[in-house]
């Protein structure tokens, strides 16, 4: 299993271009994802995670290419139409994107 988190705020955005240090939110993202590795670990699973930068859609897109997965499994914010229309919505953008099957779960 790979988990995936895009990190999107200006830092991660443009990390590469402006050589700039890893923020605050994406060290807070980089623990978040160690904490649920770890518990995922500790259930049996194998599990690697990675830290994304940049547009949540193209990045996950990317990572799913460059990994080879068989399934993308999302959750989503359960937005309603005029904030997807204004927001743009990553799931949309993604099971759009990709050949392989995208599974959308709600955040709770």
């Amino acid at each position: 299993m790979l988990l995936v988190h895009v990190a999107d705020g200006f830092a991660a955005r443009n990390f590469d271009q402006l050589k700039l240090r890893e923020s605050e939110e994406m060290k807070i993202d980089r623990d978040y994802l160690d904490r649920l590795r770890r518990d995922l670990e500790a259930r049996g699973l194998q599990v690697d995670t990675r830290l994304a930068m940049g547009d949540p859609a193209t990045e996950l897109v990317k990572v799913s290419e460059e990994v080879g997965v068989d399934l993308i499994a999302m959750s989503t914010h359960g937005h309603r139409f005029v904030k997807d229309v204004l927001l743009g919505a990553t799931a949309d953008k993604v099971r759009h994107m990709v050949k392989v099957p995208v599974l959308l779960l709600r955040a709770q």
